[in-house]
């Protein structure tokens, strides 16, 4: 009876520490994505509007 408790035990812990990495990984990725929203038009919409800021 016990082995299977530390079995449940163990499967429940790695199946949230791969939760938790899969979410980690999402959240990376997410955030490298509004990153790159954020400061790849910048110059573009600086040319678009007339006056550059150096």
């Amino acid at each position: 009876m016990k082995e299977t408790w530390i079995l449940l035990y163990l499967c429940i812990f790695h199946t949230q520490k791969l939760f938790y990495l899969l979410l980690h990984l999402l959240c990376v990725h997410s955030l490298h994505q509004t990153h790159l929203m954020e400061f790849l038009p910048t110059p573009f919409l600086q040319i678009k509007q007339g006056h550059p800021t150096y």
